[in-house]
């Protein structure tokens, strides 16, 4: 028999916790059953229990055009498409090869342009190549709008160079850390917090001193501080910040480590199935941590269907 609402109900199950958490606080339908599907996908969404079914009396368009309003809204904040339409941008202009309407679209962006938000570095270098082909065609009112962005987040941009090579530097100490154990890092916690704290900053600095914050607490074992850095930052991906499914992959494998170590396998067990959503380059990774907590969870024949599962992922990556 043919499962109703099958499409639907597949692509409500890919809906992470915190995606849902977002769509919750944009949320502007007056439209009663739509108002009852996108509710109902985002109880579904942050159940760690049971799930319950759509109700099939509703319009199938209705069910389509939340689909779609999902997606559209999720993509509107994904930093990672943002960076991929950055660099296909980025690649035309230098090549020649750029639209008119791809150029308008920029000039609106830019236009538009109100925060230093997560890719805001890779844009600022976008429009310095950009103001370049401009004046070069003589296209003075564009290049004009250009250089007014430029000169508008000159200091800005500057501020997140200067801080993105401090922080490489900390990348650098705090895996020697781990790696050789030759040497402290505490002098590097509160400056580092500051970086992650400041919403005036760009995302993409922000959420690598998170990691190197992460890092750090698990290097000194202090779980207190690290848990107290996940429920900051768990509240910075339900506002739409610093999203990306890739990252929230990343941050969820983090709390499986943190969840294990503090001998929670339930929880850990529960974002390792969330960890392993969207395949990336750390999957296997993800799923090899997974499997050792439905084995310490005594559910060995869940583990052994998990490396079914992957068992072609195993074999292509490198």
């Amino acid at each position: 028999m043919k499962q109703k609402l099958k499409k639907f109900t597949e692509f409500s199950k890919t809906i992470l916790p915190h995606e849902a958490n977002y769509l919750q606080s944009v949320i502007q339908f007056t439209d009663e059953e739509k108002l009852q599907i996108i509710n109902l996908l985002i109880t579904n969404a942050l159940s760690k229990i049971e799930f319950k079914d759509f109700d099939t009396s509703i319009n199938k368009r209705k069910y389509s055009y939340i689909k779609d309003w999902v997606e559209k809204k999720l993509a509107s904040i994904d930093v990672d498409a943002t960076i991929d339409w950055i660099i296909t941008l980025k690649k035309k202009i230098l090549t020649d090869a750029i639209t008119s309407t791809e150029e308008l679209e920029f000039l609106q962006y830019i236009v538009q342009y109100k925060t230093v938000e997560y890719n805001f570095q890779t844009i600022y270098d976008l429009a310095k190549a950009y103001k370049s082909y401009l004046l070069v065609r003589m296209r003075y009112k564009d290049h004009e709008v250009i250089a007014d962005f430029l000169n508008s987040y000159e200091a800005s941009y500057k501020n997140a160079i200067e801080i993105h090579e401090k922080l490489y530097q900390a990348t650098t100490e705090i895996t020697n850390q781990y790696t050789l154990n030759n040497n402290e890092t505490k002098h590097l916690e509160s400056w580092l917090y500051e970086v992650f704290k400041n919403e005036n900053l760009d995302g993409k600095n922000r959420y690598q001193a998170f990691v190197l914050l992460a890092f750090m607490y698990t290097n000194y074992n202090e779980n207190d501080k690290l848990q107290s850095l996940f429920d900051h930052i768990d509240i910075c991906f339900s506002k739409g910040e610093m999203y990306s499914r890739r990252l929230l992959s990343n941050y969820y494998a983090s709390r499986v480590l943190l969840h294990s170590k503090q001998n929670e396998f339930s929880e850990a067990e529960y974002y390792g199935y969330l960890s392993i959503r969207q395949n990336n380059n750390d999957t296997l990774m993800y799923v090899n941590n997974l499997a050792a907590i439905l084995l310490r969870n005594n559910k060995p024949k869940q583990a052994f269907d998990l490396f079914e599962n992957y068992k072609d992922l195993y074999r292509d990556v490198h």
